[in-house]
């Protein structure tokens, strides 16, 4: 599997702090193993490693969006909690969810620009 937007921005983080990937695991307290799935995206990180980069690498408020940006790019699965919600809510995120992959570009724009405030 190919690298995914988060395992760039990781990397870049070591790059320009002359770390190998064994150090930054170490440094966020994760596994390399696991360091690597994220990176490969094999697995989905932690807030906990999130919150570990941050920490210990002092990211600037536009590092932490990147590292964001990165995070939701790099995303395969999304789960929605639907526990407390009544049965239009659920209705309408089956609904979405089922029909996601088939929307055409012009509805996309449209259900961004709604959801967005645009």
């Amino acid at each position: 599997m190919a690298i995914t937007a988060l395992g760039k921005e990781l990397r870049r983080l070591r790059l320009e702090k002359g770390e190998v990937m064994k150090d930054m695991a170490n440094a966020i307290n994760v596994s390399s193993a696991y360091l690597s799935a994220v990176e490969r995206g094999k697995k989905s990180p932690s807030e906990k490693m999130i919150t570990g980069i941050k920490n210990h690498y002092q990211l600037s408020s536009d590092e932490i969006q990147s590292l964001h940006e990165a995070v939701v790019l790099s995303q395969t699965n999304i789960s929605i909690d639907l526990q407390d919600s009544d049965e239009e809510d659920r209705m309408l995120a089956t609904a979405f969810a089922r029909k996601f992959r088939g929307l055409e570009e012009g509805q996309k724009e449209q259900i961004s620009k709604l959801l967005n405030g645009v």
